[in-house]
């Protein structure tokens, strides 16, 4: 396991490195007030595109900010204008914005190392160390996760729930309907990781849901698992 927390090590200090030089994108101040709005005062009438939690977990390290300041008093956050309110927030009610984007953008980074985690434990589980090690390598030099791996939007965040619950189906699947008779576990070892399997795919499933509507295509992708456990296990 030492390549891969090598390779994690390496994907965490390129991407925080560059997290406190990027340039903020067009999407991310949205994201980083809204998220902090419904984390301090429970507003939600800034929901735009997709729902909130990516927001909300961008929004906590904000939270040991002492004297953060919201524009609840302005216009633009009784009428909902979340692109007046953001700029307020932002740039003109507190001191240190390059500050306060830089802790926004740490649960992305948080994230995306556990993403890297969860594709070498379960390309481990499908075809040993050196292929999960090397599935490893490609994820921690891509240059579409290096980029978007310290940014506060939700891309990143949906990709990881939504692996978490494709895994969890598949560990069900391996234990309840093993291929092979003879490696059927014991009834005790199948509960408890049933058990297990099932809280991973509940807990994927519903993060991603609650992170972005494009994850109503787990509905198909789980579908065609589960039709392909049909066909290999007819028996």
């Amino acid at each position: 396991r030492g390549t891969a927390v090598l390779l994690l090590l390496l994907l965490y200090a390129f991407s925080l490195t560059s997290v406190g030089q990027k340039s903020l994108t067009v999407d991310e101040q949205g994201h980083l007030f809204r998220g902090i709005a419904y984390v301090k005062t429970g507003a939600t009438h800034f929901l735009w595109g997709h729902p909130l939690l990516a927001s909300s977990l961008n929004a906590l390290p904000l939270l040991t900010e002492p004297d953060l300041q919201l524009p609840i008093d302005s216009a633009a956050w009784q009428l909902g204008e979340w692109e007046i309110a953001s700029d307020h927030f932002l740039w003109q009610l507190n001191e240190n914005p390059l500050r306060l984007i830089f802790l926004g953008r740490l649960p992305t980074l948080w994230l995306a190392l556990l993403l890297g985690a969860l594709l070498y434990r379960w390309g481990r589980e499908l075809a040993g160390k050196t292929a999960a090690s090397l599935a490893l390598a490609l994820f921690a030099f891509d240059p579409n996760f290096l980029a978007h791996g310290g940014l506060i939007t939700s891309d990143l965040a949906v990709t990881f729930f939504m692996l978490l619950a494709v895994y969890g189906f598949w560990r069900w699947t391996v234990v309840r309907y093993p291929l092979s008779v003879t490696r059927k576990p014991s009834r005790q070892y199948a509960i408890r990781h049933t058990r297990y399997a099932i809280l991973l795919t509940g807990l994927g499933m519903g993060g991603a849901a609650a992170t972005k509507f494009s994850a109503a295509a787990l509905g198909p992708i789980l579908g065609l698992l589960a039709l392909e456990l049909v066909i290999k296990r007819r028996s």
